[in-house]
């Protein structure tokens, strides 16, 4: 059974320099992120679960980045026909601390994850980082090519080691506008923590960080509204 706690610290960071003017809301709540996006007009445009991977029960694998919608499979295993959703690619980011300020992947092998349910108790597919076996701390940087969408949401969870969480949004030119800091859940998997913002302008990239070092996290319910 599935834990979500509610995340409700969060820190407003100090803007760095050229931090573009935007407003950005976090939100914690979904019912409360759902209704604020429907009171302002927008529409849900898709939900990534990465349920279509093939990933058996119990399962993972590593996969090169950009996970995207180009087939991404290693021993048969993966993402065989790419991610269903259309305007969504995944990096890796090995830039040092968070909010990176641009796309900075590894070019390794193992430089994302794919992970079954049941895989030290996740409920579901899930996707993160993978240079941790490497002993390498990098960020995750979801990538949307159509900046579209200006409420996004998206679900994490650590697995060892607790994660406080740094997540950065960026406008369709890669400017900063929104910068938010939070604890992850008090346990690890099946515990989870949403986390969703609201931008008066479309996201085109969100870099989510763990300030807890190389340990592994996941994300996973990755929805898009517009």
């Amino acid at each position: 059974m599935r834990t979500i706690i509610i995340c409700v610290v969060v820190l407003a960071v100090a803007a760095p320099a050229g931090f573009a003017q935007a407003s950005c809301t976090p939100f914690y709540n979904q019912a409360e992120f759902e209704a604020f996006n429907q009171a302002e007009g927008k529409q849900l445009q898709g939900v990534e679960t990465f349920e279509e991977s093939n990933i058996p029960p119990q399962g993972k694998q590593n996969l090169p980045a950009p996970l995207d919608q180009n087939p991404n499979t290693v021993t048969g295993f993966g993402f065989p026909s790419g991610l269903e959703q259309q305007n969504l690619v995944i990096w890796d980011n090995v830039t040092p601390g968070p909010n990176p300020p641009d796309l900075n992947p590894s070019g390794s092998d193992f430089a994302l994850y794919v992970i079954g349910q049941g895989f030290f108790g996740a409920t579901s597919k899930k996707v993160g980082g993978d240079l941790f076996i490497k002993f390498i701390q990098a960020s995750l940087d979801l990538v949307f090519p159509a900046p579209q969408s200006s409420g996004v949401g998206l679900e994490l969870s650590w697995f060892f080691l607790r994660a406080g969480w740094h997540v950065s949004i960026y406008d369709g030119l890669n400017q900063t506008i929104g910068l938010f800091e939070f604890p992850g859940p008090p346990g690890p998997e099946p515990e989870t923590a949403f986390f969703r913002v609201w931008c008066d302008q479309p996201i085109g990239r969100i870099n989510v960080y763990d300030d807890s070092g190389p340990w592994p996290n996941a994300i996973d319910n990755v929805e898009m509204w517009m």
